[in-house]
């Protein structure tokens, strides 16, 4: 049976009203299938309100209740700021971008300070690119290396295994470039001649 406090008929379906109660689950459940951060959390909670809520009191009401709902979860561990820069820094760096890059879109899927994820940027490079055998790389890592691993990880440019050409070259060079690498770096990653 449905308690009638939490639903309302709308055009035949029955449909859940946003209520404190269903705030707290649905921030709760965001948390344990994603890694946010504060910021995150209570825009997803502040737009679940806005799409499923018509009454405007209502919505004012609930609005001031996410960021008691968001301090709740910090305080219970469940969002955390530097574990979500984290995790979409290293994301980005796996997936061939420019350290540059890599922090200026971290702080934007992150929904964190770019000053955060700046300070993060070593120690994610590290744990990104840790070998097999737990030995680090060197702390002086540089742009032209997170290149080459990019294009190793891909399989392009000197790594290509069915062989290079003019117009592969160019493809690979195009995609180094627009993940943010300048010309200097993609022709010493790829080993360009002048």
């Amino acid at each position: 049976m449905v308690n009638e406090k939490d639903t309302s008929q709308r055009s035949g379906i029955t449909v859940r009203r946003m209520t404190s109660k269903r705030l707290n689950k649905l921030a709760l459940n965001y948390c344990k299938k994603y890694i946010v951060s504060s910021k995150r959390l209570s825009e997803y909670l502040l737009k679940r309100v806005y799409l499923e809520e018509k009454d405007s009191d209502k919505k004012k009401i609930l609005s001031e209740e996410i960021h008691k709902i968001t301090n709740r979860m910090i305080e219970f561990g469940l969002v955390n700021d530097y574990e979500a820069a984290s995790a979409k820094l290293r994301c980005n760096l796996k997936s061939g971008y420019a350290p540059a890059m890599a922090v200026s879109f971290a702080a934007k899927r992150a929904c964190v300070d770019l000053e955060l994820v700046e300070d993060i940027l070593p120690e994610a490079i590290r744990d990104s690119f840790q070998k097999p055998c737990n030995d680090c790389i060197e702390e002086d890592i540089d742009d032209v290396l997170l290149a080459r691993l990019a294009l190793k990880r891909r399989r392009r440019g000197p790594f290509r295994v069915s062989g290079r050409s003019v117009n592969t070259d160019k493809r690979d060079i195009g995609w180094l470039q627009r993940r943010g690498y300048t010309f200097d770096i993609i022709r010493k990653a790829m080993e360009l001649s002048d």
